[in-house]
């Protein structure tokens, strides 16, 4: 695939298939029923990728034809999928078909990998593994997919953290299988496995408000050549990658914690509140106050 043919592939930046706002909640996480984004495509999902999203699928009634980045497969449930960010994905469902599919932003995704970089190797390109490959696995990966299914529509206290371990367990479970035996449809590119090193370097030093020439010679590359593959595979500019890592902090520290806007602005590395609050207000188009006050399940 052509890098131009690849830019041209639409992208779904922070947003389900076929949306067109901004992840509109400050939780990190999304899952649905695999038939209700499918069903309304008519069962079709045209080729696109998502810059800043891993996605899971998991088939558990029916058939499907993939398309990983240009490896065509024929799958029958159970079947798992693992989508890292910038894979080039489309599905053509049978109809009727069902499962669960767990989109998790990547900003989110060091806080379950930090542990081993292996496990990041592992999880840095697409997986498809299917019933042969889940074996026993696939009654635990069920198992996983319905306990973040309960905790996602639940409101009980705690919701946000039972998530995420239940996503780290799913995680795992993918990990042990894939160390053992794994279809993978293809590696990273260059810049594709340059712009998940760049992800996770923000990870890391998001809180310090880097400049674009840190990162470029951490990477070994130039700050135009950042640039372009940022915005070419992130599809933003370097510097709104660490600050939508910024405001998404914000947001979460806004909804889930009591924590005063001058306390999460220093935990954030703004020594003046004043300007984090106008920093916020551009970027989400409200003051912190008037977010937490909006947002349903906040903590004041």
């Amino acid at each position: 695939m052509t890098e131009k043919s690849y830019n041209e592939i639409p992208n779904f930046d922070s947003v389900e298939y076929g949306g067109d706002g901004e992840w509109l909640t400050p939780e990190p996480l999304n899952y649905e029923p695999l038939f209700q984004r499918s069903d309304a495509y008519d069962w079709s999902i045209k080729a696109h990728r998502h810059s800043s999203l891993t996605q899971i699928f998991f088939l558990t009634k029916g058939k499907f034809d993939v398309n990983i980045d240009g490896s065509i497969g024929q799958y029958a449930a159970p079947t798992l999928l693992f989508i890292p960010p910038m894979s080039v994905h489309g599905f053509e469902f049978e109809r009727e078909s069902d499962g669960h599919v767990l989109s998790i932003q990547q900003v989110i995704m060091p806080e379950f990998l930090n542990f081993h970089k292996r496990y990041q190797d592992i999880l840095g390109v697409p997986i498809v593994m299917d019933a042969a490959l889940l074996g026993d696995a696939a009654e635990k990966t069920e198992d996983c997919f319905s306990r973040i299914k309960t905790e996602f529509y639940g409101k009980k206290s705690g919701r946000l953290q039972m998530l995420q371990s239940h996503v780290a367990a799913l995680l795992v479970a993918i990990m042990r299988t894939a160390q053992t035996d794994m279809s993978s449809p293809g590696q990273a590119s260059e810049e594709q496995q340059l712009a998940q090193r760049f992800s996770r370097l923000v990870e890391t030093h998001f809180q310090s408000h880097r400049p674009n020439g840190y990162y470029a010679k951490e990477l070994g590359i130039s700050t135009s050549k950042l640039s372009v593959i940022s915005n070419n595979i992130l599809g933003t500019p370097p510097q709104r990658q660490a600050h939508n890592r910024l405001i998404l902090e914000a947001k979460r520290s806004l909804v889930y914690t009591s924590k005063s806007a001058a306390e999460i602005a220093h935990e954030l590395g703004f020594n003046d509140p004043a300007y984090f609050s106008r920093f916020f207000k551009k970027m989400v188009g409200t003051t912190p106050a008037a977010f937490r006050k909006e947002t349903p399940g906040n903590l004041s």
